[in-house]
């Protein structure tokens, strides 16, 4: 059997097999597990958000700089992924 030869394996049968005896300790780990994999689904939206935001932040100072450049904004829209609406906004802002 693998749980004889892993010794990780070993352990997590163990405890299913403690966990699976009792069922109002089943259910508090079920929860406990559930609550681990919500804070980790969340933890990794917030990073996704952030680097998204940052991303976006960083599109919009190359903008910037490339519209003192002369550059046209049909051409920044290309390298950058803005819109030409948020890269002409840029423009108005200053």
């Amino acid at each position: 059997m693998l749980a004889d030869e892993n010794p990780v394996m070993e352990k997590a049968v163990n405890k299913l097999l403690y966990v699976s005896a009792d069922e109002k300790l089943r259910v508090e780990y079920e929860m406990r597990l559930k609550a681990e994999l919500d804070y980790q689904s969340a933890m990794v939206s917030k990073y996704k958000k952030g680097k998204a935001e940052g991303e976006k932040k960083k599109s919009l100072v190359i903008a910037k700089n490339l519209l003192k450049k002369n550059m046209a904004v049909d051409d920044i829209a290309e390298a950058t992924g803005l819109s030409k609406e948020e890269i002409e906004s840029v423009n108005a802002s200053g």
